[in-house]
C-alpha cells in the first residue's frame, strides 16, 4: 500500500525548528524555479505536508500571534480519515459518505478542515465546497478574523506566492458579495453559506463543511442537513456538544453509517501535560513517570483544589491535567460546561443543577430576614407601599422618607403565571438586585396576580428604583401579555433587549425580554446564577430563593430539567434573570438613552423630559422581524 505521506517526515513539527525549516527552504525556492515545482508537488501529493510546510496558525491569545502550523499527533489520523472519506465519496455517485467529528474546545478542528478545502481548492480541477455556519456573520466577515472565510484569506496571504493560483487576483477572485473564492487556474470555488431551511439546495458541491453544527438551532440543523443531502457526496459535521439531544448528538452517538472522528483534549501534548485521576482521594497520573511531578503539582495547589471540590470539578476518577484545572478555574466555568466543551460529555452533569455546598453556604453566611415587608399597590402609575408581617413585597432596606429607595443601579427580574391562585399555581415572582454591590436587594412572589396586573406592579417598582432594568421571561401568552404591558401600553423604556444570538459578537436585537427556547438556555441561566454566588459577585438575600434553588433538577435521563422542591421554582427564575440583567450592565455598560441619573426625581419635568427623550430614540428602529417599538407603539402594531 502507497505511503499517503511520503514527504511529511522532512518537515521537522518542532515550531523553531520548523520555522527555521521554512526560511531556509523559502530561501532556495526563492531563485529556483524547479525547487518550487517540486515543492508545489510535493505539497499536492501530501496533505500532511502541505499543512506543516506552508500552513499558518492564527493565535490572538498568544504572546506569539502567528504560529506554524505545526500538526498535533491527534490530528494527524483525523485529516487522513477525512481525506479519505472525500476519496470514497467520490468513487460512487451512489454511496454518500459524511464525516462526523466529536471534538473537545480548541483541537485545531475548524482550521483542519479549512486547511483540507484550502489545498483541495489549490489541487483539483472543478473541486467545488460549501463552508456553512449558523449565520453570515459567521461565515464570511471581513472584519472579523474568525469567521470561516476571513480565515481561508488569511491562510491564503500567509502562503508563497508560488503556491497560490498563478492567475491569482484577490480583487476578482475574492468576491465579498458573494462570499466566495474561486481559483481561475482550475476552475476550482469555496463558497460560505448561512444555515437557512434551503442551504445550497440547487447546488453541487464536493464537500460541504457544517462549523459548530450543534450550535444551529435545532430547526436550522435539520433543515439544512436535508436540504443538503443530495448537493454533496461527503458533508462533514463538526462541533463540540451543545445538549444531549437533537440532530448532532444524534449523529454522534446514534448509528448511522458515517465516518466518526474523535478530538480530544487528551490526546493533545499541550494539553494533556501531567494527566492525572483522582483515585480514592489520591492523584494518580496517568503515566508513572511523573506521579512525583503530579504529587508536587497537587500539593502546590491545595487551595486550588479545595475551589474544585466545592463547586463538583473534582469526581473520581475523572482524567485531568494542570490544563484542565485551569479552564475549571476560570470564571463562569461550571461542571456542566466543562463536561460538554471539554469532556465530550453531552449529558454534563445530573442531578442538582445548583451546587448544594455552594447554596448551604448562601443560606448559612448570606440569607437574612427582609428588613420590609408588606404589600404594594400602584397608584397612577406610582407604587404604594403597605407595611404588612409576611406580605407578598420583602425588601432588604428600610424604605426612607416618603418611602424613597436608596441610591443604586438596579435591575429586576420577572417569572410571570396564570395567576389563577390554588396549590398547584406558581407564583409571578420578582427577583431584584443593585449592580453597585451585588446584593439581592427586593423580592416579591404572589399565584394569584394575573399578568396584566403583575406587569404594571413590576413597572410601578422599577420606577421607584430609579428608573431599573426590567428583565422577564418572554415565553408563552403569560410572556406575550405582561411585554405587551410594559412595552405598549405602559411604554416602559428600560427593558432587556434579548441578544441575536451570534455567539461572535453577542448584539442585541430590538426584542425584549428572555427567551427560554432549550433546556441549555434554562441551565445556563441556573449555573450563571449560583456561580455568581461562590465568586461573591451576586449576594442572596431570601432563604426562599436559595430553597428553591435546591428544588431544580436534571431528569434521571439527562434531557429535561424539572423542579422537584416545594413551591413550584419561580424565584429561581426572577432570580436567574435579575443576575442576568446585572452582568448584562456591568458588561455592556448602561444606555444613556434609557438610564435616568439617580438624582433625577420620579415625575418631575426634567424626569418627564428625559423619559421622552429615550421614547424617541428607542423608536427609531426596526428589529427587521415586525416586533421593533416603532411598530409596536402604533396603532394596531401588536
Amino acid at each position: 500500500m502507497p505511503d499517503p505521506s511520503p514527504y511529511f517526515r522532512f518537515c521537522p513539527s518542532d515550531p523553531i525548528t520548523n520555522v527555521k525549516w521554512r526560511i531556509k527552504v523559502r530561501k532556495a525556492a526563492m531563485h529556483n524555479e524547479d525547487v518550487r515545482a517540486t515543492l508545489r508537488q510535493a505539497a499536492f501529493d501530501d496533505v500532511l505536508f502541505f499543512f506543516q510546510a506552508f500552513m499558518w496558525l492564527s493565535e490572538p491569545r498568544a504572546k506569539i500571534k502567528v504560529l506554524p502550523f505545526c500538526l498535533w499527533p491527534h490530528q494527524i489520523p483525523a485529516i487522513l480519515a477525512i481525506m479519505k472519506a472525500v476519496g470514497d465519496s467520490q468513487q460512487s455517485m451512489e454511496e454518500p459518505v459524511d464525516v462526523v467529528v466529536d471534538k473537545a474546545r480548541a483541537q485545531g478542528a475548524t482550521w483542519i478542515c479549512l486547511g483540507i478545502i484550502l489545498w483541495l481548492w489549490l489541487r483539483d480541477d472543478m473541486f467545488a465546497a460549501g463552508l456553512v455556519s449558523k449565520n453570515m456573520e459567521a461565515v464570511d466577515n471581513p472584519n472579523d478574523p474568525g469567521s470561516l472565510m476571513s480565515k481561508l484569506d488569511w491562510a491564503i496571504k500567509m502562503l508563497p506566492f508560488w503556491m497560490r493560483p498563478k492567475s491569482w487576483d484577490p480583487v476578482h477572485d475574492r468576491l465579498y458579495y458573494k462570499h466566495s473564492l474561486v481559483n481561475r487556474d482550475n476552475g476550482a470555488s469555496i463558497i460560505g453559506y448561512a444555515a437557512t431551511a434551503d442551504v445550497m439546495r440547487s447546488g453541487r458541491t464536493s464537500v460541504v463543511f457544517f462549523d459548530e453544527v450543534a450550535a444551529f438551532g435545532e430547526n436550522d440543523i435539520q433543515d439544512a442537513v436535508n436540504s443538503t443531502q443530495f448537493v454533496a457526496n461527503c458533508r462533514w459535521f463538526v462541533s463540540t456538544h451543545k445538549g444531549n439531544s437533537g440532530v448532532y448528538y444524534e449523529m454522534v452517538f446514534g448509528d448511522a453509517a458515517g465516518v466518526k472522528i474523535v478530538l480530544d483534549w487528551k490526546d493533545n501534548p499541550t494539553h494533556n501535560r501531567l494527566m492525572y485521576r483522582f483515585s480514592g482521594g489520591m492523584a494518580v497520573a496517568e503515566r508513572s513517570e511523573e506521579q512525583v511531578a503530579v504529587n508536587e503539582y497537587v500539593t502546590a495547589n491545595r487551595a486550588d483544589f479545595e475551589k474544585l471540590k466545592r463547586r463538583g470539578f473534582v469526581k473520581e476518577n475523572r482524567v485531568r491535567s494542570p490544563y484542565y484545572d485551569r479552564k475549571c478555574l476560570q470564571k463562569g466555568a461550571t461542571p456542566r460546561g466543562i463536561a460538554q466543551e471539554l469532556d465530550r460529555d453531552p449529558r454534563g452533569t445530573v442531578g442538582k443543577l445548583m451546587n448544594t455546598e455552594v447554596l448551604d453556604r448562601m443560606a448559612r453566611e448570606q440569607c437574612r430576614a427582609p428588613v420590609w415587608e408588606g404589600t404594594a399597590a400602584v397608584y397612577e402609575g406610582e407604587l404604594r407601599l403597605m407595611p404588612q408581617d409576611g406580605g407578598p413585597l420583602k425588601l432588604w432596606f428600610r424604605p426612607g422618607l416618603d418611602d424613597e429607595p436608596p441610591k443604586g443601579r438596579f435591575v429586576v427580574g420577572a417569572d410571570i403565571s396564570m395567576g389563577m391562585g390554588g396549590e398547584l399555581s406558581s407564583n409571578s415572582a420578582l427577583v431584584g438586585g443593585d449592580c453597585t454591590n451585588g446584593h439581592q436587594v427586593l423580592e416579591y412572589a404572589d399565584p394569584l396576580i394575573d399578568p396584566t396586573r403583575f406587569a404594571r406592579l413590576a413597572v410601578a417598582i422599577c420606577r421607584w428604583l430609579h428608573e431599573a432594568l426590567l428583565i422577564w421571561e418572554a415565553q408563552g401568552p403569560t410572556g406575550g401579555r405582561f411585554a405587551s404591558e410594559v412595552v405598549k401600553e405602559i411604554d416602559y423604556p428600560n427593558v432587556y433587549m434579548r441578544e441575536s444570538g451570534d455567539t461572535l459578537h453577542r448584539e442585541k436585537t430590538r426584542k425584549p425580554g428572555w427567551v427560554n427556547n432549550r433546556t441549555k438556555h434554562k441551565a445556563d441561566l441556573f449555573d450563571d446564577l449560583w456561580v455568581s454566588m461562590d465568586d461573591r459577585l451576586f449576594t442572596p438575600r431570601s432563604t426562599d430563593l436559595i430553597r428553591e434553588c435546591g428544588g431544580w433538577e436534571w431528569s434521571p435521563d439527562g434531557v429535561k430539567i424539572v423542579y422537584k422542591g416545594t413551591g413550584h421554582g419561580d424565584r429561581v427564575i426572577a432570580g436567574g434573570l435579575c443576575w442576568k440583567g446585572m452582568k448584562d450592565l456591568q458588561q455592556m455598560g448602561v444606555d444613556g438613552s434609557v438610564q435616568l441619573a439617580q438624582d433625577v426625581r420620579y415625575g418631575t419635568l426634567k424626569w418627564r423630559m428625559e423619559m421622552e427623550k429615550a421614547r424617541r430614540l428607542r423608536g427609531r428602529e426596526d428589529d427587521g422581524e415586525g416586533f421593533g417599538l416603532r411598530e409596536l407603539l402604533s396603532v394596531g402594531g401588536w
